[in-house]
């Protein structure tokens, strides 16, 4: 996705009453429509709400200036008719000239700019036209005989239609004859279909409420449930591939530990998840065999969670 094209669109919504215009898919920008999902099904409310949440989401980390001036300008922070008027408000608060608005706010077009582009890039592969995104991630791990994995997670639904969500879940290690992993649904979704094929891979078939609007935000949470821990690999973490707000990783590692030593990972490549590279953080378990970490913004790529190494049997 160009982040140029992007600041472009973005510094279009200025024009007259900015957002407030009627008819907004006659003058909204291509990249803008398609971050938005917006089709010609979308009625101009649905669209304006949608095109508000993702300003206002995408500039809380900005700058308290940047972030004003881009809500005012688009007239999301005003109901002025005119673009003149709005950065007028904008100079008395501010205390600003009108040119050092001006550049601040081609400042803040372009980092908004970056940041959609980077959150929304084509990656031409099978994750491109998704109802639907993850954006925060819990796991819970509790390991003894078994294991039970616990994902707490929030989806923002990008359509108005009923949306799927096609999972694969792996383990390296076979599991005895005549058992399964058990997929239970707990908040908001239900397990629709199990299929299984292979002996080490599981593909999840999840359904999300169909009552979702375009933008909403729901908390899911799916509990796993894995008769013989070992069977895992000796690591819980998430690789994102998509931006992420946040991740929470706990695991118990039970009582006696099943770990003879466990580390962070914090953004590291597959080569340093066997704990010697330089990015890991000795965990301490003498005190506790419960353990913990959390992460802001994980980045696509590369893998944030903890590691351990399994204590003789």
């Amino acid at each position: 996705m160009d982040e140029v094209a992007i600041s472009a669109e973005l510094r279009e919504l200025h024009r007259g009453r900015g957002i407030r215009r009627p008819d907004i898919q006659h003058w909204l920008g291509a990249e803008l429509q398609r971050i938005l999902g917006i089709d010609p099904s979308t009625n101009d409310d649905e669209a304006r709400a949608a095109l508000i949440k993702l300003l206002d989401e995408n500039t809380q980390a900005f700058p308290r200036d940047l972030r004003y001036l881009i809500l005012m300008a688009s007239g999301v922070s005003s109901d002025e008719p005119f673009l003149e008027q709005r950065l007028a408000v904008a100079e008395r608060v501010l205390d600003r000239s009108p040119r050092v608005l001006r550049r601040r706010l081609r400042t803040a077009e372009q980092l908004l700019g970056e940041a959609l582009a980077v959150a929304h890039a084509d990656t031409r592969g099978p994750f491109n036209d998704h109802g639907w995104c993850w954006e925060d991630h819990e796991l819970d791990l509790a390991l003894a005989e078994d294991a039970t994995l616990t994902l707490t997670r929030t989806v923002r639904s990008l359509t108005d239609r009923p949306k799927q969500i096609h999972e694969a879940f792996g383990i390296p290690g076979q599991l005895e004859p005549d058992t399964d992993l058990t997929f239970t649904a707990i908040e908001g979704l239900r397990v629709v279909e199990v299929l299984r094929p292979s002996k080490t891979l599981w593909r999840v078939t999840l359904e999300l409420p169909g009552d979702l609007a375009r933008g909403e935000i729901r908390q899911t949470k799916l509990q796993v449930h894995v008769p013989k821990a070992r069977a895992l690999n000796p690591f819980m973490a998430l690789a994102p591939l998509r931006p992420a707000h946040s991740l929470k990783v706990n695991v118990d590692f039970g009582t006696p530990s099943v770990a003879s030593r466990a580390w962070v990972m914090d953004g590291v490549i597959s080569s340093d998840m066997a704990g010697i590279g330089d990015e890991v953080r000795e965990l301490d378990l003498s005190t506790s065999s419960q353990v913990k970490t959390s992460f802001t913004r994980p980045y696509p790529g590369l893998a944030y969670g903890i590691g351990w190494e399994w204590a003789p049997a």
